[in-house]
């Protein structure tokens, strides 16, 4: 087993903010939150832990789209991850990354097949009390 190419997930390191990612299985049409990332296989695993025992599903790269976490919370403190979409007051946005801002921001999607970037959203100061987590572009396409 080559350890550098497996990445443990929901590993807090010398203080460090924790990595996570979620799954969308494509063909299933589920989500699921992976516990393992192999690189060298090309695949991501999940546990599915029972009384007795546990399962181990394995989807590769193709079947997936990954979602990371971005450490923050909505209004109700639900885990925030890309690709998710949030009610901000009355409009819908999606979570990327911006490389513009270097940092979460929300896409605007009020208009069909056009996405604006909204202005920073100031988390430090509450603003994330008004966001609610409605679920993610997968499930609500």
């Amino acid at each position: 087993m080559n350890v550098n190419a497996e990445f443990l997930f929901s590993l807090t390191v010398n203080n460090m903010r924790e990595i996570r990612y979620h799954a969308y299985i494509k063909h299933l049409k589920i989500l699921i939150e992976v516990q393992r990332i192999n690189f060298d296989c090309k695949t991501v695993e999940w546990y599915i832990v029972h009384p007795d025992e546990w399962d181990m599903s394995e989807f590769s790269f193709d079947e997936v789209e990954l979602m990371q976490y971005t450490w923050l919370k909505d209004k109700k403190w639900k885990e925030i991850y890309e690709w998710d979409v949030a009610l901000i007051f009355w409009i819908s946005a999606e979570i990327r990354y911006s490389d513009t801002w270097c940092w979460w921001v929300f896409f605007c999607r009020q208009k069909p097949k056009e996405l604006q970037e909204l202005p920073f959203y100031d988390w430090e100061n509450g603003n994330y009390k008004e966001c609610e987590i409605i679920g993610n572009i997968y499930e609500l396409s």
